[in-house]
């Protein structure tokens, strides 16, 4: 999974497809897990945040299948594989967007107003779910190197390199949210239930810092790969 597969003869090469096909399956896995029990069963804005920043993940890997795939075959120009670029990184940053909107506006901001319970047992199992995706990730990204380094996929060097940064990124964001939720775990009922306005106005607060910062990156990854030179 690892390697150039025998027989490659690249370039153009494609041997990095499996791994990013592993990646694709473990982010979106791994951030529906965690959006799930944080929408459904804890009622966190913010682990709702970093499981969409976790799904972006997922469609960045599969955007490189997408060129990998295209690049394999004959007569295609290098215009032709940066217009694929920009539709697939367009319809991402879409995904991305309206996402964000969607956890500010219908979870976050309302729950400031009126600051409801959170059930940081199942918030601490989500955002350890999305924490887990990303370490995994993480350490799939850099046995990549050894494909990347073989020659046969310079194309591929720079965007490896984004992928990487923007995990490193997330990975910071979930442990945030993770302290969060340990923080409430550990909290006495006695101080929730004299504080509870106070305390539970903690998560959307935390959303609101990280959904700016999730968005900055999501525009950097975006305009970085649709103002190419053609």
């Amino acid at each position: 999974m690892f390697r150039h597969i025998d027989g490659c003869k690249g370039p153009p090469c494609t041997c990095s497809n499996r791994a990013y096909w592993v990646l694709t399956a473990i982010a979106l896995f791994s951030s529906f897990l965690e959006w799930f029990f944080a929408w459904y069963f804890a009622g966190s804005s913010s682990a709702q945040a970093d499981a969409f920043h976790a799904t972006s993940h997922g469609l960045l890997y599969y955007i490189a299948i997408r060129i990998n795939v295209k690049a394999g075959k004959k007569n295609i120009t290098q215009e032709e594989l940066c217009h694929i670029q920009e539709k697939h990184l367009k319809v991402g940053w879409r995904i991305l967007l309206f996402s964000l909107i969607y956890v500010v506006f219908v979870e976050a901001i309302p729950r400031l107003w009126q600051p409801a319970p959170i059930a940081s047992g199942f918030m601490l199992m989500g955002v350890t779910i999305g924490l887990s995706g990303n370490i995994i990730s993480r350490c799939v990204l850099k046995k990549m190197r050894h494909i990347l380094s073989g020659g046969k996929n310079a194309h591929e060097g720079e965007y490896h390199k984004v992928l990487t940064w923007d995990n490193l990124l997330d990975l910071l964001i979930s442990a945030t949210v993770l302290a969060v939720a340990i923080a409430f775990w550990f909290i006495s009922t006695d101080i929730l239930t004299n504080y509870r306005y106070l305390l539970y106005r903690i998560d959307p607060v935390l959303t609101l810092v990280i959904v700016p910062i999730i968005g900055w990156r999501g525009y950097k990854i975006f305009r970085k790969g649709v103002t190419h030179q053609h």
